[in-house]
């Protein structure tokens, strides 16, 4: 059986809802009251839509809320890059592959790291007449 996670709140004792318990073959687990820990991914989730998506924005009504938290979880899942999936786009992780992703990652960073060991070998440093050191530019431009 597939657990559910549930709030002590009267919308999970209501008819439909045991229908669809049985009918998904679900086990309920229900979390202690005034106990966040619990349950606490979503607890975080909602914290990040309090503190990011409205944060301290007067709303004018239901509307503009229903515009803002659209944006936001456009933002969250499109954008924003998340420690716990290593640092990816919550829509590459689950529609893609992270290991290739990763990988590719990874594989960037080591033509960077090239290219920079490059670049400072060829950065012509030459001290001025007043002791202050002078970097002169290097064309880079066939590398792009």
């Amino acid at each position: 059986m597939l657990p559910v996670n549930w709030g002590q709140v009267t919308q999970f004792i209501a008819q439909e809802w045991r229908e669809v318990i049985r009918h998904f073959e679900l086990e309920e687990i229900p979390i202690r009251v005034r106990h966040p820990e619990s349950n606490g991914r979503i607890e975080r989730y909602h914290r990040s839509v309090r503190e990011e998506a409205f944060g301290d924005k007067e709303l004018e009504d239901l509307y503009q809320g229903r515009d803002l938290l659209e944006q936001w979880v456009s933002y969250y899942n499109e954008e924003r890059l998340h420690s716990a999936l290593n640092y990816l786009h919550p829509v590459d992780y689950y529609n893609g592959n992270p290991e290739v992703l990763l990988a590719e990652r990874k594989r960037k960073l080591k033509t960077a790291a090239t290219r920079r060991k490059e670049v400072n070998r060829l950065v012509d440093l030459t001290k001025t007449k007043v002791g202050v050191y002078h970097f002169s530019r290097v064309d880079l431009s066939e590398n792009d």
